[in-house]
Parts: C-alpha cells; sequence; structure tokens
C-alpha cells in the first residue's frame, strides 16, 4: 500500500514507524528539513520538504498514485485543506484528518464530512481517544491499555493479575467454569516482557499483565474476577484542564454522578474553567509538582490522581509525587517510551499512551478486510481488531473447532444482533457477526487475510 502522511510530528512519525515495518510504501511531508532528515536516517520512509496542503507538494509526494493520504499536522485547517487537494485533484481514494477542535465534532455539524461536502474519510480526534481512556481508567480500578469495540459493548483491556485472585487459581478452562457468565476471554498475556496468545488450557500468575476481551455490562465482574476492588471512586485528581482534562472530568461526572473532581492547572482561565464545567468539582491554580497544591487538592486519601499536562516529566514526577503523598491510584499521560519505562520504579500505576491510541485509530484504515475498530497494544507487539466476517469468509458456518485459525491469534468476542456472545470451540460464525480478535505482531496479515473477501462479493 502506498501511504501519504502530512506532518511528522509525534502522530505522524509513529503512523509512519509502523506502516514502514510492515513494508509498505511511506512517503512523509513536513516543513521541517531537519525533522526529515532524522526520519530518512532512521525509518525505511521518503520525504518531501513543504507545506502539506500545497498541490505541487502533494504532486512532488506521490498523491497521484497513494492508496491513503494521512493529514496530521498540528492544524486542522491545514489537515482539511490537504484531504480536500487530495481529492478534488489527485482523486485519493482515503483521506484521514486529525482534527482537535471540538467545533468540528459537534453532532450540528455532523454531516460536514462527506465526499460532496468537506472530503475527508474518517477524522482522528486524539483528544477524545485520550479522554475516554482516561474515564475507563479512572472508572475501572486495575485497566492499563484499552479500548471500547461493537459499539461501545465490548471492551478490550490490559490488566495485572493479583496474588491470590481467582484468575490465577488454575487453568483458566477450570477457572471459568467456576464463574459462568462473565462473558470475558482471556485472549493473551505479558510475562517477562513477552507478550503471547493465551487458550483455556494456560494458567495465569501473579504479576502476569492480562489481556481481556468482555462484554462491557459485565467489567465490575469481571475485574473482581482479576483481584480488584470495584468500590466507585470518589474523590479523583486532574492535573492539566485543557481540553482533554476537561473532557475526560465530563465523562468520569457522568459514570459516577457524585464523583468530586479537582482540577489542577497553572492557568487561572483554563482552571475555573474546567471547574464550572462539572458539578461538585473544584480548581487549584499552580503546579501538580507543588507539594502543597497537591495538600489542598486532598491528594492525601484521593481515590485517583492523573497527570494530564502535555508535558511527559511534569505528568511522570507529579504522578510519583502523588502517589507517595498518599493516593490510592496514580496515573499518567506519557508518549515518550523511555518515560514509560520508570512507572514501575516510581510506583505509577498506570499510563495512557496518546500517540499509541491515535496510531490504533489510523490504524484501521490501513487493515484489510471489513475492520471497524483497532487497538495497538504494548507499541505495536500485538492488538485487538474489530472485524466483520462476511459470507464468503472461511470463518462462517464453520464451529470454531474445525478453523484453521493458527497459533498466535485468539477470538475473544463474538457481537451478534446487539448481543455479546463468550465464544467456545462450538460456537459457529455468522454471516455479519462482528468478531474481536487478539493477535500478535507477526499474525496481523494473517488476520487481514481471514476478514478478506474477493471483489466479486461486492
Amino acid at each position: 500500500m502506498k501511504v501519504l502522511i502530512c506532518g511528522a510530528g509525534a502522530v505522524g512519525r509513529a503512523i509512519a514507524e509502523r506502516l514502514a515495518d510492515e513494508r509498505n510504501s511511506v512517503t512523509v511531508i513536513d516543513l521541517s528539513s531537519d525533522v526529515l532528515a532524522r526520519l530518512g536516517d532512521e525509518l525505511d520512509v521518503a520525504t518531501v520538504l513543504g507545506h502539506g496542503s500545497h498541490p505541487d507538494v502533494l504532486h512532488r509526494a506521490g498523491a497521484a498514485d497513494c492508496d491513503i493520504v494521512f493529514a496530521v499536522t498540528p492544524s486542522d485547517e491545514v489537515n482539511i485543506t490537504a484531504c480536500t487537494v487530495a481529492h478534488t485533484l489527485f482523486n485519493v481514494p482515503t483521506k484521514i484528518a486529525r482534527l482537535r477542535a471540538a467545533a468540528y465534532r459537534t453532532s450540528d455539524w455532523a454531516d460536514l464530512f462527506a465526499r460532496d461536502r468537506v472530503p475527508v474519510d474518517a477524522t482522528i480526534s486524539p483528544d477524545i481517544e485520550v479522554a475516554e481512556a482516561i474515564a475507563r481508567l479512572v472508572t475501572m480500578p486495575g485497566v492499563g491499555e484499552s479500548g471500547s469495540f461493537c459499539r461501545g459493548q465490548v471492551l478490550g483491556f490490559s490488566v495485572e493479575c493479583l496474588s491470590g485472585s481467582p484468575a490465577v487459581a488454575g487453568p483458566l478452562r477450570e477457572v471459568n467454569g467456576r464463574f459462568p457468565g462473565l462473558d470475558a476471554t482471556v485472549v493473551g498475556k505479558k510475562r517477562g516482557g513477552k507478550v503471547s496468545v493465551v487458550g483455556s488450557e494456560h494458567v495465569l500468575e501473579a504479576g502476569d499483565t492480562a489481556y481481556v476481551v468482555a462484554a462491557a455490562a459485565k467489567i465490575g465482574e469481571v475485574l473482581t474476577f482479576f483481584g480488584y476492588d470495584m468500590r466507585a471512586p470518589r474523590r479523583v485528581i486532574i492535573a492539566g484542564s485543557g481540553h482533554v482534562g476537561v473532557h475526560a472530568g465530563g465523562l468520569i461526572g457522568k459514570a459516577i454522578p457524585d464523583v468530586k473532581v479537582r482540577f489542577i492547572d497553572t492557568v487561572q482561565e483554563r482552571a475555573l474553567a474546567a471547574a464550572q464545567a462539572l458539578p461538585h468539582s473544584l480548581a487549584l491554580l499552580g503546579s501538580a509538582l507543588d507539594e502543597t497544591i497537591l495538600r489542598d487538592a486532598g491528594v492525601d486519601g484521593a481515590d485517583i490522581f492523573f497527570a494530564a499536562s502535555n508535558d511527559d516529566a511534569a505528568n511522570l514526577l507529579s504522578g510519583a509525587l502523588a502517589k507517595k503523598l498518599g493516593s490510592r491510584r496514580s496515573a499518567s499521560l506519557l508518549s515518550a517510551p523511555g518515560y514509560r519505562a520508570l512507572i514501575n520504579d516510581l510506583k505509577i500505576d498506570a499510563a495512557i499512551d496518546p500517540t499509541a491510541l491515535t496510531v490504533s485509530k489510523a490504524l484501521r484504515h490501513i487493515r484489510r478486510g471489513k475492520i471497524r475498530a483497532l487497538l495497538s497494544l504494548e507499541q505495536g507487539r500485538a492488538e485487538m481488531i474489530e472485524a466483520e466476517a462476511l459470507a464468503p469468509s472461511a470463518l462462517v458456518g464453520k464451529p470454531l473447532r474445525d478453523l484453521d485459525i493458527t497459533e498466535g491469534i485468539r477470538i475473544g468476542a463474538v457481537f451478534r444482533q446487539g448481543e455479546v456472545l463468550a465464544p467456545t470451540g462450538d460456537t459457529v460464525i455468522a454471516a455479519h457477526d462482528r468478531l474481536v480478535v487478539f493477535a500478535t505482531a507477526a499474525k496481523y496479515k494473517e488476520v487481514e487475510q481471514i476478514f478478506r473477501v474477493s471483489l466479486e462479493f461486492f
């Protein structure tokens, strides 16, 4: 596949790296010659210096015969223009734009993006993706990386297995038999840094990270199964009241109406606006690295502290400080892989990678077959993929135990007519079922092939 990426920032670079690793032909456009020089030295990509929305630059970058454009510069308007030019002049089949402004995302203007209007086929909104991930982490103790599938009816997530929990009490087949009705499947694990698929004969150990696909309605029971107390948080502190922090606070307040949220920010207007937008909330002006500010916010006894600023280092250090001062849980927004390696040493409970979430959203448009959603895990070492099974697929009409699905791939859930099914060997896939599949990196192409059908079907 020939891919054109406008913008070589963190998101553009991450998309380029993943797609180049998968042997796609990738060209990156950016205004910085220094950034492009580093990118060209480190990745197997072509680079073009210039403005990503200019027709001559898109032409030099090969837009005339590319399959997809990702416009992910810092400017919404540049991204929209790049997609429009790519469509109008070069007839690029698929155009994806990164948009941050809430004005473009409101339901009032839901019909703005269409081929006969503004020709953007799909949008990526990092703030929304990150805020939703923060809300899941706050409201679901123990959950690490997470994503929503099947119209929000299915969740895929990672969770650490706690000592003494039912999850580590024996082979998964026996354990599941003692806890019927969970509507959940353990599809993988990470042990000693290695990610692998697991089956019903496997035994989880305390300290393992389990990858789970579960019905959203049963998430409380599933997390109890892994040893977590599902007491709803009453006091939440969010350091950073930008778009991400405010949207996360709103989602948390909607899920837990009586929760008390404390916002900390260095900008007074931003902090006050965040507090006014949410009942039972307060704003504190200052730095989350200031012990006095944290104490004033009630960090001692807080259910969770989340550092959601734009500064990775500040998020890491404030998360560690909040945990030291008494917060029950602490989490941070972290993009840099080097910082993520420090979270265990600093006793931070979880981290959310905004770049990884954005890349997950982007990759679903690259994967072939009827891919509906995708969650990239562990910096690309595994994925959870929601895909639709169409009639000609080899999946349809046979019990799962009779399918030729190789090691490294596991079906975690079947979504059929609004109902979530935990699959067994007897489950027969029907046409138009949506499946949530877990796969390790070496098996991505095989998953695509499973869900692909011939053009004659259409």
